[in-house]
């Protein structure tokens, strides 16, 4: 296989780093955002609108997206890829969350997960399976992530029974030949909560399986930030430093300069569209509330004075707002591509300060502007 990361430069005053993931389907500088795109669709925008807006590298649900065809059909199509209509890169993640997230119905056993009253199970086997069937460039394997807060013994297990599965998921990637032509990298997952021996412990143990990048889990829900930050830098300090680093659902644009700051390379949300669709945009000051009215002054103005995209070279927040009442999908599109180019933009930014040792400076630049929030907002 070829080489998935080549690291160019850290910043000399955090963990910030440039590199570049080099995949079959093109490369991409990071660090860099990942737009969601759970069941194959980024919901109001079209892959080549994303990809006007600088996306070149996507995160889909590979539960979801094979719930949605058959292995037949993947291996006629030549993979998912080709069914989506989507060129770029492709990451998958497990699917395994969001199982775990239907409590009430899903029992967790070193077997794997068991869910709709017993009638699927998801193990580590098949996730690797169904990842090989769907062509995707990189695939994460299944783990077992403890919701926060949990006691210590939840945690612990959690570890143990993640590197449990992430050495099955090793045997069965190296057992199970690809269908679509292409070189295949997999991801293991580092949990371990807030606890510092056991995420130094699921570090050390998945680091030794020799995976080829490694993804920071459990870390983004209920959890204080400064819990966060402690726990990205720590797994950032022990995982190895020429392997790419994916922190989950992480995904406001201060929260991904801080894990830039702890050593993360890569960052997936649904934020940027989810909340464009209802009626939020991201700006340099913070969450715009476009969909209400604004003060007499600012009507005229762009969501961000500052943004280069489309919707902002065109519509006013004034007009924006009108058309989110009369029309809130053609207005949730146009927000959608602001929020995408504003992520991509500050990401892009990132990577220069990076590369001239001022990243620290650029990233408290922003938060204190991002702290100012909704100004004109009208009550």
């Amino acid at each position: 296989m070829g080489t998935l990361f080549e690291l160019e430069c850290v910043d000399a005053r955090t963990k910030a780093r440039v590199g570049r993931l080099i995949t079959a389907h093109g490369g991409t500088e990071t660090p860099c955002f990942l737009p969601i795109a759970s069941h194959g669709t980024l919901r109001a925008l079209s892959f080549e609108q994303a990809a006007e807006c600088g996306t070149s590298v996507i995160m889909a649900n590979a539960w979801y997206l094979f719930n949605n065809t058959t292995n037949q059909k993947l291996l006629e199509s030549g993979g998912v890829r080709r069914q989506m209509g989507w060129g770029g890169i492709l990451f998958t993640d497990s699917g395994g969350y969001q199982v775990f997230s239907l409590k009430d119905t899903c029992q967790i056993t070193d077997d794997g997960l068991s869910f709709d009253r017993g009638r699927n199970t998801l193990t580590p086997e098949l996730v690797v399976e169904i990842q090989k069937y769907l062509g995707s460039d990189i695939m994460m394997i299944l783990d077992d992530c403890a919701g926060y807060p949990s006691n210590r013994e939840r945690v612990l297990e959690a570890v143990r029974r993640t590197t449990l599965w992430a050495k099955r998921s090793l045997t069965a990637h190296r057992k199970l030949h690809g269908f679509h032509g292409h070189d295949q990298y997999v991801y293991g997952i580092v949990q371990g909560g807030t606890h510092k021996d056991l995420r130094r412990r699921s570090c050390n143990e998945l680091a030794a399986l020799g995976f080829d990048g490694f993804g920071i889990g459990g870390l983004s829900i209920g959890m204080p930030r400064n819990a966060v930050r402690e726990m990205t830098f720590l797994s950032s300090e022990l995982l190895p430093w020429d392997k790419p680093r994916h922190l989950l659902g992480v995904g406001l644009p201060n929260q991904i300069l801080e894990g830039i700051a702890d050593g993360a390379d890569t960052f997936d949300c649904v934020l940027p569209i989810r909340k464009a669709q209802r009626g939020v945009a991201y700006t340099r000051s913070g969450a715009l509330y476009y969909k209400r009215p604004h003060l007499p002054h600012l009507q005229d103005e762009p969501l961000d004075p500052t943004c280069t995209c489309g919707t902002c070279r065109t519509w006013s927040r004034e007009r924006l707002r009108l058309l989110f009442k009369e029309d809130k999908v053609t207005a949730g599109t146009l927000a959608s591509m602001h929020n995408l180019h504003f992520y991509h933009q500050v990401l892009a930014g990132a990577r220069e300060a990076i590369r001239e040792n001022r990243f620290a400076i650029y990233k408290e630049d922003f938060i204190s502007e991002w702290g100012l929030g909704e100004l004109d907002e009208v009550s």
